[in-house]
């Protein structure tokens, strides 16, 4: 402790603290500041897994993120971190008693980690209306993703062209285009399986003798995040594994939060 600061640690950084690992998520600057002015610094306990789950990799679930760290020997070591652990620690006594762990994010984790902090408080939702239409083959959807998402950066919907209308049971179809966004060293192929599965779960639901109802899944085309343009982001919105509906009126609409 440095004239008031807690100038050791940063944001991302892996702690052992009484036989329990744990990730720093307060900002770099609180971190820093004056005790007076940020006494306690935020963390959350991370679980080691034997295995990742495709549904919580690259910030798909906003309350779960499984996340690979590097060990002294390279090794990855996956990690599950559940933002509804979250917890305050005086930074005095983090100074004091927290040991730096051998676990490292690289670079690009550090990335994924804080865009999915982020996401807790700015994620998309959707009308109630789609959504309870999307219940018919969320468990299916889920599925997917858990059993064969690792490689896929998310899901990203282009509803109606943008329009966030409520609907009755009554009314039109809704229209839905699907991204598959995948990062670049996930094989081509992976991604077009992917989206031939998701596709698949959609007609097997909404189409009956090629006639669509509840919603059309017009397209669902894998595309790398290389090729994710902002035009694209803009007219999407991320699909997360564990969504929230409008209540009311939509609101304006915040820029997909891409890992």
């Amino acid at each position: 402790m440095t004239g008031g600061r807690c100038s050791q640690w940063s944001q991302g950084d892996l702690l052992q603290y009484e036989g329990q690992l744990w990730v720093l998520i307060s900002h770099d600057c609180d971190l820093a500041a004056d005790l007076n002015t940020e006494p306690t610094a935020e963390w959350i306990p991370c679980t080691q897994l034997a295995t990742v789950n495709g549904q919580r990799t690259f910030g798909k679930n906003p309350r779960i993120l499984n996340l690979e760290a590097t060990s002294e020997t390279g090794d990855l070591i996956p990690l599950e971190i559940d933002a509804r652990s979250k917890t305050g620690v005086d930074k005095t006594h983090l100074q004091d008693y927290a040991e730096p762990s051998t676990l490292k994010f690289t670079v690009a984790r550090l990335d994924i980690l804080r865009r999915w902090l982020a996401a807790r408080y700015s994620r998309s939702a959707f009308p109630n209306s789609f959504e309870e239409q999307m219940r018919k083959v969320a468990d299916r959807v889920d599925r997917l993703a858990k059993n064969h998402g690792n490689g896929i950066r998310g899901l990203y919907f282009d509803l109606d062209d943008g329009a966030m209308v409520e609907r009755s049971a009554n009314e039109s179809t809704y229209e839905l285009y699907v991204y598959v966004v995948y990062p670049d060293n996930t094989p081509d192929e992976v991604a077009a399986k992917f989206a031939d599965d998701l596709k698949a779960i959609f007609r097997g639901v909404f189409q009956q003798d090629g006639i669509w109802t509840g919603i059309n899944l017009v397209a669902c085309d894998p595309i790398c995040d290389d090729n994710f343009s902002l035009q694209l982001a803009l007219a999407s919105k991320p699909w997360r594994m564990d969504h929230r509906s409008l209540s009311g009126t939509p609101t304006a609409a915040v820029m997909p939060d891409h890992e």
